[in-house]
């Protein structure tokens, strides 16, 4: 199975309004609002013998953890704006906590064999370019698109279709108060 680990990001009217901006701008594959997300740890084709393990690291390396905010600001695409092949919302309060998270669970997923992160830039994917697009990014730089509790850490199971990836929470661990 495809797996990673991440925490779910609701929508709201900002991250709607740059999402149908992003839609228009040429030929795109938004990500659905329910799959908003970002990730913390990709770890690919997973045997099931390996989901113990996995559980364990996700506890182990985030359990001391409380809830905490996070600020999400500012449009981005990887590798280039100039460029683009993934749009992106990026995160700016907070971003050091799930930085944090990220490098706990990369450290624990490394002992079960699975690839060390060369770098981690936390994001939620909005978009992913398909072809030629006539984006202007400006207004949308340095736009605020809001805040979000951060209260769980999922696993997730990823199930690739023609129709876009369906998501499913094989393991959901709670954030303290």
């Amino acid at each position: 199975m495809r797996l990673f680990v991440a925490v779910d990001i609701p929508t709201n009217t900002e991250i709607e309004g740059v999402m149908s901006y992003v839609k228009k701008a040429g030929k795109v594959k938004a990500v659905e609002k329910e799959n908003l997300h970002i990730t913390l740890k990709f770890l690919g084709e997973v045997s099931d013998d390996k989901l113990s393990d996995i559980k364990n690291c996700i506890e182990s390396s985030c359990k001391n953890f409380k809830k905490f905010s996070i600020k999400l600001k500012g449009l981005g695409a990887f590798p280039s704006l100039s460029k683009p092949r993934v749009i992106w919302i990026g995160v700016d309060e907070g971003k050091d906590i799930l930085s944090e998270i990220m490098r706990r669970l990369d450290e624990c997923f490394q002992k079960l064999g699975f690839k060390k992160e060369k770098s981690y830039v936390p994001h939620i994917t909005i978009a992913r370019v398909k072809g030629f697009i006539k984006l202007d990014p400006r207004p949308y730089l340095k736009k605020d698109f809001g805040s979000v509790i951060i209260e769980e850490i999922k696993l997730k199971k990823s199930q690739l279709t023609p129709k876009g990836p369906i998501y499913d929470d094989i393991f959901v661990l709670e954030l303290q108060e």
